[in-house]
């Protein structure tokens, strides 16, 4: 990981209880509704989609981030995505690869 998106996570203390608090969707759903918020709040067009529904996280959580600091954190949670993803049990290799192939595009 970067030294800019590590500095950036740690200015932003929020960032990492927002992770670690168990309330609300599952895990796997929450980042990937972060990370559709995230590409919202930088700018691209995206489509929505009920499953990944950015009001069913706190929607504010990014406001008073810079856009170009936006930027990292949509890198790192992505990368947490794919760690997520590869760590767990009940998603099947094929899904894995599916899963991060889709996710790692948004950072290339």
């Amino acid at each position: 990981m970067s030294e800019t998106i590590l500095q950036v996570i740690e200015k932003y203390p929020l960032i990492t209880a927002f992770i670690e608090d168990k309330t609300g969707p599952p895990a796997l759903i929450k980042l990937l509704t972060t990370i559709t918020l995230l590409r919202k709040k930088i700018g691209y067009s995206i489509e929505d989609d009920p499953m990944f529904d950015v009001n069913k996280i706190n929607v504010n959580l990014f406001d008073n981030i810079e856009k170009n600091e936006l930027l990292e954190i949509l890198k790192y949670f992505v990368l947490v995505t794919c760690l997520y993803v590869n760590d767990k049990d009940f998603v099947d290799i094929v899904d894995k690869k599916k899963i991060c192939s889709e996710v790692l595009q948004y950072i290339e």
